[in-house]
């Protein structure tokens, strides 16, 4: 009966023995998983770390952008302000256009206006200029004439004088 019970408890063990094996192999391929695991957890760790920084850098560059976003607000409010002041100053440089048109008709008239009396001015010289010729002339004839009497004047008083 030992020997029975033998012969039973042999495979009984072998096939202990074999699980023993068994589980000190899964021991070992659950050590590899676990220390696999800390190599992932680790890796885990190292990428939620750059995720951080880069959340970090992402949240800079939101900032950045911002300032930026304000800064070119700002342009173009400042170009919305110069573009009324442009469009003022070029409704300011119409009226002056205007102004200088009228001033420059204006000059027209006058330059005309005194053209005008300027030609009548020389007109009416021209005809004293004539009129002082003619009388010159007159006066050179007179005193061609007086001459010719006062020589005649002078022959009766010598013939005069000597009779």
């Amino acid at each position: 009966m030992l020997a029975l019970m033998q012969e039973a408890i042999n495979p009984l063990q072998q096939g202990l023995s074999g699980m023993q094996k068994e589980i000190s192999s899964i021991n070992d391929r659950l050590g590899s998983v676990e220390t696999k695991q800390d190599e992932m957890n680790a890796q885990l760790e190292s990428v939620v770390a750059k995720q951080d920084e880069m959340n970090a850098r992402l949240e800079n560059v939101e900032a950045k952008l911002n300032t930026v976003d304000t800064r070119l607000e700002s342009l173009e409010a400042k170009q919305d302000e110069m573009g009324a002041r442009l469009e003022n100053v070029e409704a300011k440089l119409d009226t002056v256009d205007t102004r200088l048109d009228k001033l420059e008709q204006g000059q027209v008239k006058i330059e005309l206006t005194i053209e005008n009396q300027i030609d009548r001015y020389i007109k009416v010289l021209c005809e004293g200029h004539e009129i002082l010729n003619r009388k010159l002339d007159e006066c050179v004839g007179l005193n061609d004439r007086v001459e010719s009497l006062e020589q005649r004047m002078s022959a009766v008083e010598y013939s005069f004088n000597k009779k």
